[in-house]
């Protein structure tokens, strides 16, 4: 989220700083997929120039991905709120949403797993700084990679563990 469109937006000696930056995170502005092109120009139509971004913030990524799985959940649950949104939940849980920003589901923790790119801030022909798709990595969960008996073989995250090794002759 290092380079958010509200990042992007910088002016002066910061936006000139900004490029070149690596970064990653859910989505991509060069990316071309029509998917998320059609989003972009939905999200570009939605406001005037000089009141929006050159392309969705993540903000604005995440809430339509938000909104959207709770309108999915809401019709296959046939709109029942009833004992404790039961019937919502266990909607939402198996949910695979199509999302401009690719394919996201839930795990058995009900954490994402979703795509994420590897970006690199660039000026665009207007002189915008966007994210420069470099890699789509799909299926990204909080694992990051490893099986759950890995996972629970490493323990919980705290500021020991895992431990912070030097490298010899550091």
């Amino acid at each position: 989220i290092m380079v958010d469109g509200t990042v992007l937006s910088s002016k002066g000696k910061a936006k000139e700083a900004l490029i070149g930056t690596p970064a990653s995170g859910p989505q991509a502005d060069t990316w071309d997929d029509p998917k998320w092109q059609a989003f972009v120009k939905s999200y570009q139509d939605a406001f005037p120039p000089e009141k929006r971004f050159p392309s969705p913030s993540l903000l604005a990524t995440g809430y339509y991905n938000a909104a959207m799985a709770a309108h999915k959940g809401l019709e296959a649950a046939k709109g029942d709120l009833s004992d404790g949104h039961k019937a919502f939940r266990a909607a939402l849980s198996s949910l695979e949403l199509d999302a401009p920003n690719g394919k996201i589901t839930l795990d058995e923790n009900r954490q994402a797993i979703g795509s994420n790119f590897v970006i690199e801030v660039v000026k665009d022909s207007d002189g915008n700084l966007v994210s420069k798709m470099v890699k789509k990595v799909d299926g990204v969960n909080q694992r990051l990679g490893l099986s759950n008996e890995q996972m629970k073989n490493m323990g919980l995250p705290s500021r020991d563990n895992p431990e912070c090794k030097m490298p010899m002759g550091s």
